[in-house]
Order: C-alpha cells, then sequence, then structure tokens
C-alpha cells in the first residue's frame, strides 16, 4: 500500500508518462469527488486510463509497474493520497479540458458515481466505459468551435434519466487554467432532458420470435443528434412524446429548461413550450413551491409579464393562475420567501391580490 502524505493534499494520482503527456492510472483521496488537474509534474493530462476507477483493476500488474517506476506518483495542490477513489466511493468526476481519450471500462460498477464534468476536446470514448453505473443523472460539457462532443457515445451507456448541462467557451484553449472546474462554472448555454428508456424481450408465441419492446420516449431523444453535434430541432420535435410516455414532473422541467435556456430554439418549439407552460401554471406553482425553487418561480413571473398584452389574453390570465397559486402552495408549505415574492410582485406590478395565504405556525 502506498504511504501516507502530507495532510496538505487532498487528492493523489497514480500517472503513467506516455510521450510528452501522463496517463492517470489511479486516484487516491479521501472524499468523494475526483479532480483531474490539467497537468502533472509538468506533463499535461490527456488520458484516463482503463479501469481507472475500477476495483477490477489488476492490483498486483498496477503494483508491479509501480515497483519498475513505470507508473509514477504525483502530489498537487488537488490531492492527498490515501485510498482509491473506485466503485461504492465514487460520486462526481471532473476531466480537465486537455483530456482526449477515457480507456476502457473507466468505471466499471462505479454505481454511486452521479455526475461527470467533460470538454469538447475529449474524441475518444472506450468501451463498456459506464458498465455498472446505474445512477449517472447529471452531465456537464463545456464545448468550444463546432459543437462536437462525446456526448451521443455515453447516452448509449446511460439508460437512466438525465440532466445534460451544456457550456459553450468562445476559446476552448484559453479558458483551460489551474483550475480545471473553472470552465463548468460559465453560465450555461442549454439545459437538456433525457428521458429513462428500457428494453423488454416479449415472446411472440406463435411464431417463436423473441421480440424487443423500448418502453419510454428516452430513445428517441438519445438519437437528437447529427454526427456528434446536438440537434437541437430533432429534440424539440420530440416533446409530443415526452408529454405522452414521461411522468409530469419532467415533463414540466423539460419544458422550462427549454425556454430558460434557448439555444437553438425555434420559434414554433418556442410557442409550443410556451403554451404548454400557460397550460400548466398550477402544476408548476405546485412542483417549484414544494421543491422550494424560487430562482424559476421569478422567471416564470417574468416570462409571463413579457407576454401579457392585455389583463383578459392567455399570458396575462396564466399569470396571475401562477401568482395564486404559487401564494396557495407556499401557505400550505410554509415557504416564506416564495410567499414575500409574490406579495412584492403583486404589488410592484399593481396586481390585485385574490387570495392571501398565512403561514400556519
Amino acid at each position: 500500500m502506498l504511504q501516507e502524505q502530507g495532510a496538505e493534499f487532498t487528492q493523489t494520482f497514480a500517472y503513467e508518462k506516455k510521450g510528452n503527456s501522463a496517463v492517470i492510472r489511479r486516484c487516491f483521496s479521501r472524499d468523494t469527488k475526483a479532480v483531474i488537474p490539467e497537468e502533472i509534474d509538468g506533463l499535461p493530462v490527456t488520458e484516463i486510463g482503463a479501469y481507472a476507477f475500477s476495483a477490477h483493476l489488476d492490483e498486483a500488474v498496477f503494483q508491479k509497474e509501480l515497483a519498475e517506476g513505470k507508473i509514477r506518483i504525483s502530489r498537487s495542490v488537488f490531492g492527498e493520497k490515501n485510498l482509491p477513489v473506485l466503485d461504492a466511493k465514487l460520486e462526481e468526476v471532473v476531466f480537465p479540458l486537455s483530456v482526449v481519450r477515457v480507456g476502457r471500462y473507466c468505471f466499471y460498477n462505479c454505481d454511486h458515481l452521479k455526475k461527470l464534468s467533460f470538454g469538447g476536446g475529449l474524441k475518444d470514448w472506450g468501451s463498456g466505459v459506464f458498465t455498472g453505473c446505474h445512477h449517472i443523472r447529471s452531465i456537464c460539457m463545456a464545448v468550444s468551435g463546432d459543437g462536437s462532443s462525446m456526448l451521443k457515445d455515453m447516452l448509449d451507456e446511460i439508460r437512466e434519466e438525465l440532466c445534460v448541462d451544456y457550456i459553450e467557451l468562445k476559446n476552448q484553449g484559453a479558458d483551460r487554467t489551474t483550475d480545471p472546474e473553472r470552465p463548468y462554472r460559465a453560465p450555461v448555454t442549454a439545459r437538456l432532458m433525457f428521458p429513462e428508456f428500457y428494453e423488454e424481450g416479449v415472446e411472440n408465441t406463435p411464431a417463436r420470435i423473441l421480440e424487443t419492446h423500448v418502453h419510454g420516449s428516452g430513445i428517441l431523444y438519445r438519437n437528437c443528434f447529427q454526427g456528434r453535434k446536438i440537434d437541437f430541432y430533432q429534440y424539440d420535435n420530440a416533446f409530443p412524446h415526452a408529454m405522452a410516455q414521461e411522468s409530469g414532473e419532467f415533463v414540466l422541467q423539460l419544458a422550462l429548461w427549454r425556454l430558460r435556456y434557448p439555444k437553438e430554439l425555434s420559434g414554433r418549439a418556442r410557442e409550443c413550450y410556451l403554451d404548454f407552460l400557460k397550460n400548466h401554471v398550477r402544476e408548476y406553482a405546485e412542483f417549484l413551491t414544494k421543491s422550494r425553487r424560487i430562482e424559476e418561480i421569478r422567471w416564470i413571473c417574468r416570462a409571463l409579464e413579457k407576454e401579457k398584452k392585455e389583463p383578459e389574453t392567455a399570458g396575462g390570465m396564466a399569470l396571475d393562475c401562477f401568482l395564486e397559486a404559487v401564494t396557495e402552495w407556499a401557505g400550505k408549505k410554509q415557504y416564506a420567501e416564495a410567499l414575500s415574492f409574490v406579495m412584492d410582485y403583486r404589488h410592484a406590478h399593481h396586481a390585485p391580490v385574490k387570495k392571501r395565504a398565512r403561514l400556519e405556525l
């Protein structure tokens, strides 16, 4: 076992020199999050090795290569050496923009992995990287240029419901810093929901044929690509299928995020999502109030206010209905911030208070 090092480090990396770059072979940490640095000992980190975060890595081979000097140990401001971050421990991984390749079965059986961040420079995605990973719920990708990425390859392995934050960088090279997480803190350009889907084998007894039935609209959304670029037009055209097959809260969130982050959103698609919002303002009020999401409550008010030409129009009636429903649910859930916002909003916009709610103490 590797020796314990100074407490000033939180993560340590075992790496292999490959030409003029470094390949991460193992990460040692006390944390459940691994942040891969852009450089190790002056070498750019361009690759994550096979089984890097999996307990299925051949430990005997690893120790032999370590003893021979083929694998080196690096300590940086990002790391302290303790136990390997793998399998049940790993929950989040951040790849720097410098990574161009991820080896096969990198996260094999990392079933607690929830989030991955990566850059558009990633070009080679190994086979079975997410095998045994069933709890990934969030991906953040920072891309530049034409927007190409390895997202399609990742989605082919993830069948569960997933949220993808799409960040456009003006210059991917210029955004590289000593902080690998900085590009992923840039403003979100698009936030996309991908539904869950599953396949079921059904026997056609008379014909003695096993047929595969696909359930859920997730497979349709995962095909909304042109090569390695997201096709936002196809994505928006799939919305009727989501409305017919997915849960109410999922569809509420999908439509709201497409309106709030309208990357390549056509006028027709915007009207479709906006009509859905207007027709479901009470559901939005309940959903957002229960989950205490005040920023999205404020955003819906601003969006409906823009649509409000006259009080009698659909936009005006939807706004009044939304404010009334938020007031009702804020009172029920003792959500003082939302209740205060609605009262201030009505006062600022000279809107009549149709219904008041009080917090029950």
